[in-house]
């Protein structure tokens, strides 16, 4: 994801930008003024030959008035498209600080039917796996990974789809925390406007719901 600092670069350039197009738009459009008077005035007083001249220079103004507005024209759009980027990125930022608290309760639930050893050895493997950005576990991981696999098995739930909850996890460790508590019902709710950069974490955090209906209704 992009930084904010990022974007405050972005958007700095493209005011500076904005601004001298604004400027120099405005002195071309005071000249063109200026020549419309004087080319009116000559024709009042059929000065043809001054009119003629008047008219040339008011031809290359407006060619150099078109000149600044097509760039100022690509500033406008890139202003555009990097309000949509922050956008996105505040509603990736606020998915992310709604389901963190969700993941660690499903996690809690999961880390319940297990030994403590089997949960250490299980939370290293994915941590080195992800962090490593490797393919698949290490050979004296699977026993352990297996362990899980079959508690995930009640819920519907993959050891891929467990995995990608743990990855959204690390991903809000580094966000706000959102103070707001939350129901389950609106959290599922908001399921439904999950943001496109988080549309694969949807299926998994379903069944981390349903899951937990599951787990909490059992007590």
């Amino acid at each position: 994801m992009n930084n904010f600092n990022n974007f405050h670069d972005i958007l700095r350039n493209l005011m500076f930008n904005n601004t001298n197009y604004k400027n120099s738009l405005e002195d071309k459009s005071k000249v063109q003024e200026m020549l419309f008077k004087n080319i009116t005035e000559d024709f009042d007083e059929e000065a043809w030959d001054k009119c003629r001249g008047n008219v040339e220079k008011l031809e290359d103004v407006s060619k150099q008035i078109l000149h600044i507005t097509e760039p100022q024209n690509v500033t406008t759009s890139d202003t555009f498209t990097l309000t949509e980027e922050i956008l996105n990125l505040l509603k990736t930022k606020e998915d992310l600080s709604c389901y963190r608290d969700w993941i660690s309760c499903f996690i809690g639930e999961v880390v319940k039917k297990v030994d403590h050893e089997t949960w250490f050895y299980v939370a290293a493997a994915f941590n080195r796996k992800i962090k490593l950005e490797k393919s698949d576990f290490r050979q004296n991981e699977k026993i352990y990974i297996t362990r899980i696999e079959n508690i995930l098995k009640d819920v519907q739930m993959t050891i891929s789809e467990f995995e990608l909850l743990m990855r959204m996890k690390m991903i809000s460790n580094v966000e706000f925390h959102k103070s707001k508590t939350q129901t389950m019902k609106e959290a599922k709710e908001q399921l439904d406007s999950l943001s496109n950069e988080l549309k694969d974490f949807k299926p998994p955090l379903k069944k981390l719901f349903n899951a937990l209906e599951k787990y909490w209704s059992d007590v």
